[in-house]
């Protein structure tokens, strides 16, 4: 890959190319749904509480909030780790759990279970509900006139190219496409460093996570981060100095924890008395009900 201009901007997908949902907060909701549930079918049933349920969700956000914009099974294991032992880190073996050799290994299979269902609910989300933002791809077009753009993801990189040509973004304006595997490598902070090895005076990472900033520290780049629409109509005013860099860690609002807290709850009792819930139903209820 070589470099046209002497800067270049890297963009993280969902959450800043992409709004997902009016709080940008669905996939924390994926997330803690697909775990516990998980959790439950696929042998750590023993650890799921339905009579305590809201105190497995307050547990389950205190780990999921430690780790918002991480390669989602880094953000499983640390969920999960919540459930058995009331800790919120993430685990790199699930040994380190503590749990008995037989519960260890089903560990595979709540991992596969979980990804089914989280990627599930995205792809219905991304169809229905998730559109970018309003003047993402003006901004675009106006930086990639000046700068080399990259996309630095944590999607995997089958569905972050699905989800480039679903939204309609034209592909041909960034050098490169970068996201994630499977298996959880080639994380965000890898792809930065890899493309400031390119050698560019300056590399700005615009994403909306603290995990996000992490990485850009990380690969030792500049960022700047995205909240709402009005973000990017900011960037365009400044457009075409190089965006300030924003190096300051921030927390979740208490309507985020809110938020977190009883979509997920409400969607594990419906899941708890049996009622039917495709994953259209789920984002449905997590998109709509939000205004009210």
């Amino acid at each position: 890959m070589k470099m046209i201009h002497d800067s270049a901007m890297a963009f993280d997908f969902d959450g800043t190319l992409i709004q997902n949902g009016p709080l940008n907060s669905d996939k924390g909701v994926h997330i803690l749904y697909s775990s516990w549930i998980a959790c439950r079918e696929e042998g750590l049933k023993e650890f799921t509480r339905p009579e305590a349920l809201e105190d497995d969700v307050n547990e389950m956000v205190s780990a999921y909030i430690r780790y918002p914009g991480s390669p989602r099974f880094e953000q499983l294991s640390a969920i999960v780790n919540s459930l058995v032992n009331r800790k919120y880190d993430s685990v790199s073996d699930p040994a380190d759990l503590g749990i008995s050799p037989a519960l260890t290994a089903r560990y595979d299979a709540i991992k596969s279970k979980y990804n089914t269902l989280y990627s599930a609910l995205n792809d219905a989300a991304a169809e229905t509900h998730w559109r970018p933002y309003e003047s993402v791809k003006r901004f675009l077009e106006a930086a990639g006139i000046r700068y080399d753009l990259h996309i630095a993801s944590g999607v995997t990189q089958d569905i972050l190219e699905k989800d480039l040509k679903r939204h309609g973004f034209d592909e041909s304006i960034f050098m490169s496409v970068q996201g994630g595997d499977p298996s959880g490598g080639n994380d965000k902070g890898t792809i930065l460093k890899n493309l400031k090895s390119l050698g560019y005076d300056k590399l700005l990472f615009v994403a909306d996570s603290n995990k996000d900033l992490e990485y850009a520290k990380f690969a030792d780049v500049n960022f700047y981060r995205i909240q709402t629409n009005d973000d990017y109509t900011q960037l365009l005013e400044v457009f075409p100095e190089f965006p300030i860099d924003q190096q300051d860690e921030w927390g979740f609002t208490e309507k985020e924890l809110t938020f977190f807290k009883s979509k997920t709850k409400t969607l594990l009792e419906r899941y708890l008395s049996g009622e039917p819930q495709t994953p259209l139903e789920i984002t449905d209820f997590i998109n709509v009900t939000v205004h009210h």
